[in-house]
């Protein structure tokens, strides 16, 4: 379950949406987030899970104070690992490494500043996929949920969606 969860506004919504083609997706939560990438952006991270079998994202759009942009989409099978620091800070590690539209380099890893509420949410959305990774590993050949299945419904759980 994400922590203090509260559904998505509908100017969050469109926001998303005009944002991110994801169309197959659902909008399941949204933080004010900063990304430090050589300069501080200042924007939204989203968080959305796939329907029909689509997997869920991580975006993130944001602006300096001098009106420069960055956006960015993880595909949360991408993320190997979620590691928590101080002040709502979270590293999200990376498989394979993204290029961030507004810079010219390829990032393996990103800081995500959200505060509590987004730190704690990242955190313990990733703490089940990582549970689910390790009990796919320790029982190999059983029946166990995918790791797409174990997010997705981390994320249905978290969101209260049917």
């Amino acid at each position: 379950e994400l922590p203090d969860w509260a559904p998505p506004s509908r100017k969050e919504l469109l926001g998303w949406k005009s944002a991110f083609a994801l169309d197959h997706e659902q909008l399941v939560g949204v933080y004010v987030c900063s990304v430090a990438a050589k300069v501080t952006h200042q924007g939204r991270l989203y968080i959305s899970f796939g329907i029909k079998g689509n997997q869920g994202h991580l975006c993130f759009r944001g602006l300096t104070i001098l009106r420069s942009a960055l956006e960015f989409v993880i595909l949360v099978d991408n993320v190997q690992d979620v590691k928590p620091g101080g002040n709502g800070v979270v590293t999200v590690v990376l498989r394979k490494p993204i290029m961030m539209k507004g810079q010219r380099e390829l990032y393996n890893s990103v800081d995500l500043k959200t505060g509590e509420r987004g730190s704690a949410a990242l955190s313990a959305l990733f703490a089940r996929k990582s549970n689910g990774d390790a009990d796919a590993e320790h029982e190999e050949g059983d029946d166990s949920d995918s790791e797409e299945d174990v997010l997705s419904q981390s994320l249905r759980n978290a969101s209260c969606i049917p």
